[in-house]
């Protein structure tokens, strides 16, 4: 009785859309319609796509090229539709949604659909730059085959260890073994961890090795992208974010979704006010921070606010990091993996300068 029928909302869309296209200028809204099959009847609701120009110009202006993007059920009163939505990460690395849409299933032609509206929203051009993390849910890659054929893929980790124990490989070595190389940081890590599974089991090994390195392991992950995560959490706090929606009629999920939006904005456009850490986020800086004092016995030593001298075990291991030109100098030569990973993905250097 509180949230009305749904019948009552279906027939107030056009209305509800005018109304957000009038007070959100410059968002997109787009809606599906299909043929009544009686005759001299209005033609039913299929999909309807969203992206608020806040959270568009939000993306564009300070989030890195990585989108995750996933599907979900609505309940019952949304007679079994689907949500997909598209989230990234913001400069302090928080969800930041940029556009989700209602859909009748999760099919090619859905996804198709839904990546086209969200390629322009976004201005996804140079495709190569750009990195898409997602659970491979169905008809997925297959969209993207015909949408954005060039774009780097990553696959949830944990989805892909889940597979890895239903295809009969379970036990706490493997997962361990795994995860380990998951998280290799250069390509010699990884193939040690390789040859470690298969000195365990070698039906393990030959399993992951139909896998392409560059979706689940960080030593094979394009630096474009400036992130090292592994697992699509974006999505999951995203779909956890908008559960108590998912069982409302369609303006009030609506509306719910744009509510929790509108604050979290909010919420974090007040929280930034106060921070004095400067161009550098504080969930960042101190990320940062942790990694430099446990980088296997690298010390930093700052000398201005953006120049660092990193210093190894040896007298002659010195490295020298600007954080605004964002390049390193290698005193001694020596191009170490390790620290290569660290300085490339975590400060986003873009070249290194001998």
């Amino acid at each position: 009785m509180i949230d009305g029928n749904l019948n009552d909302h279906f027939s107030m869309l056009w209305s509800y859309i005018n109304e957000i296209l009038r007070s959100n200028p410059g968002t997109s809204i787009y809606m599906k319609l299909t043929p009544n099959e009686m005759p001299n009847n209005p033609s039913r609701f299929q999909r309807l796509y969203i992206c608020f120009a806040a959270c568009k110009e939000g993306f564009k202006a300070g989030c890195r090229k990585i989108v995750g993007v996933d599907g979900c059920w609505l309940k019952d009163s949304m007679y079994g539709a689907q949500l997909l939505g598209a989230v990234g990460m913001d400069g302090n690395n928080n969800i930041f949604p940029i556009a989700y849409a209602i859909v009748e299933k999760e099919c090619k032609d859905t996804w198709k659909w839904f990546l086209n509206y969200l390629t322009i929203d976004i201005e996804i051009e140079e495709q190569y730059l750009w990195t898409f993390m997602s659970d491979k849910q169905k008809g997925l890659l297959e969209g993207f085959e015909e949408v954005l054929p060039n774009v780097s893929h990553r696959f949830c980790a944990r989805h892909l260890h889940n597979n890895f124990k239903k295809a009969g490989f379970p036990g706490h070595v493997l997962k361990d073994a795994f995860w380990k190389t998951a998280r290799a940081t250069t390509v010699e890590a990884f193939n040690t961890c390789m040859s470690e599974i298969f000195e365990l089991d070698k039906e393990a090994y030959e399993w992951l090795s139909t896998k392409f390195p560059s979706e689940w392991s960080r030593s094979h992950f394009s630096p474009l992208s400036k992130c090292d995560m592994l697992l699509n959490n974006m999505c999951e706090v995203f779909n956890s974010l908008i559960l108590d929606a998912r069982d409302k009629p369609i303006i009030k999920l609506l509306e719910t979704i744009r509510h929790i939006l509108m604050a979290r904005i909010a919420f974090n456009r007040d929280k930034a006010e106060k921070w004095t850490s400067g161009d550098v986020c504080p969930i960042i800086k101190n990320k940062l921070h942790t990694n430099m004092k446990g980088a296997s016995g690298y010390i930093p030593r700052k000398a201005d606010s953006w120049n660092y001298e990193i210093i190894g075990s040896t007298d002659i291991d010195t490295w020298a990091v600007d954080l605004y030109k964002r390049y390193v100098v290698v005193e001694n030569g020596n191009y170490q993996g390790y620290l290569e990973n660290m300085l490339f993905v975590l400060y986003g250097c873009k070249e290194m300068r001998l």
